[in-house]
């Protein structure tokens, strides 16, 4: 033969490495015995064969097998699930590094089993937020895309990037794409103009596939790999200035700036003074007039921040919160929505409008109570003149007692009871006095004495008037 037993048990198990080999001989000699184990032989049975021990022999290799297809299932099952999660373990890793929380040095040495499409040195990071089309929205107004779009969206991305410059891309909060890239020797020459021509390449194929518009920021180049984090929060916030240029656009964080030199546009605190005045009496007009007075400093852009702004609404909303304590008035306002739902804004449109909603909404609330005071004021006034109908009262006197100035008091009793004060005393007075004419042998100045008039000339022709005859005719 072209080997021995010994030779071929060596080849078998590098071949077949899991293959349990059995060795059934004559020799007693110690060093070949020795042999056949080095050469990873499973046992070792002398002739002649006992049937018990080789029987015990192959049950043993066959637990042994079994054992090791075991573990190489669970291997495979590893490495399948390893690769099923490096999609979210990259995402991780490039949130990480975009914060500051990992550097790419330690990317690259402990996390060699995802394959890193970045280089050493050359960066710029590009932020892509997403902005449905209002025919896209569900019902509700909920601009959320369905999971299948944003995979899809990040694929058209990551396909793009890929083809034009070099990076990475990874999926971040509120609808957020970001874009590591690479730019290196001549191509930093005209690295802005390559990065435009991809922008706008991702915004054309993003809105003709998913009816999707995609506000870009781009933040500055650095070449140390340390700065990737700083120009991250250039990205995001070049992407804020959508609030003065609106959706769709690029952005790129040297074109947007504040002048520092310039008058910085400080917290209107008379327009809120006066707002939350005229929310308390619940003029809507007013209310309306001032919130949108409180907006329009922002519009310049140059002299505020986009993040002051949503600061400084922020700081409204907050100041109205308070003095809805005050007034002891409960609406179900919670502070992390509204913050959220401040942050969420694009446009200072969309700013304004939701100011507006909300001042509507405590508005209806202040109405509402107001129209439950003001039946309370009404019944305590119309109490008053029943009790008091036969003294010389005035509107003065009725609003004292009701605790409300006589304007007020004039207004809302007209807007609730279809007539002025003095009308409604009067035409109680004269229903009183048509029953005291009636049923009573009283003279005509004693009745008018009885109903609250001194001069009964004044009271005849009060009478007349409202009855269409005398009070002696009547009688």
């Amino acid at each position: 033969p072209e080997m021995d037993g010994l030779e071929l048990v060596a080849k078998v198990n590098e071949i077949l490495p899991y293959t349990k080999v059995i060795i059934m001989s004559g020799y007693k000699d110690f060093e070949y015995a020795q042999t056949a184990i080095r050469n990873k032989a499973f046992d070792y049975i002398l002739k002649p064969i006992d049937l018990e021990k080789m029987i015990s022999t192959l049950n043993k290799a066959k637990i042994q097998v079994e054992q090791e297809l075991m573990e190489v299932k669970d291997k495979q099952l590893l490495e399948k699930q390893l690769q099923e999660s490096i999609p979210v373990l990259r995402d991780r890793y490039m949130d990480y590094l975009l914060t500051d929380r990992l550097s790419l040095e330690e990317l690259k040495k402990h996390y060699t089993f995802i394959d890193w499409h970045l280089n050493d040195h050359d960066f710029i990071v590009m932020a892509m937020s997403l902005n449905p089309l209002e025919e896209n929205c569900t019902e509700g107004g909920n601009k959320h895309l369905p999971v299948t779009d944003i995979i899809g969206i990040k694929k058209v991305i990551t396909y793009i990037i890929n083809n034009d410059i070099g990076g990475e891309v990874v999926k971040g909060d509120r609808s957020k794409f970001i874009a590591i890239l690479n730019f290196a020797g001549n191509e930093k020459k005209d690295f802005l103009e390559r990065l435009l021509f991809t922008a706008k390449r991702i915004q054309n194929q993003i809105n003709n596939l998913y009816q999707v518009t995609l506000t870009i920021g781009i933040g500055r180049l650095y070449h140390d790999a340390s700065l990737i984090s700083k120009s991250y929060q250039e990205a995001l916030e070049a992407i804020e200035y959508q609030i003065f240029l609106g959706k769709g656009e690029i952005i790129y964080i040297d074109d947007v700036s504040v002048d520092t030199g310039g008058a910085f546009i400080s917290y209107p605190v008379i327009k809120e003074n006066e707002l939350i005045t005229s929310l308390k009496i619940g003029d809507e007009v007013r209310v309306k007039e001032l919130t949108r007075d409180f907006i329009s400093p922002f519009q310049q852009q140059g002299q505020i921040t986009p993040e002051v702004i949503k600061s400084y609404s922020l700081q409204l909303l907050y100041t109205v919160l308070k003095k809805l304590v005050e007034w002891n008035l409960k609406i179900d306002l919670r502070r992390k929505m509204i913050e959220e739902n401040i942050y969420n804004v694009v446009t200072l449109e969309e700013l304004e409008d939701y100011l507006l909603s909300f001042m509507e909404e405590i508005l209806v609330k202040i109405k509402e109570r107001q129209e439950n005071h003001n039946c309370c004021y009404i019944q305590k006034a119309c109490k008053y003149i029943r009790e008091n109908y036969s003294k010389d009262i005035s509107l003065l006197n009725i609003a004292n007692n009701v605790r409300i100035t006589p304007q007020y008091l004039a207004n809302i009793f007209k807007e609730e009871m279809g007539k002025t004060v003095i009308c409604y005393l009067t035409a109680l007075r004269i229903e009183k006095a048509k029953d005291l004419l009636t049923n009573t042998d009283l003279k005509v100045y004693q009745v008018a004495e009885k109903v609250g008039y001194q001069d009964s000339r004044y009271f005849s022709k009060v009478f007349k008037k409202q009855v269409n005859c005398t009070p002696n005719e009547y009688k």
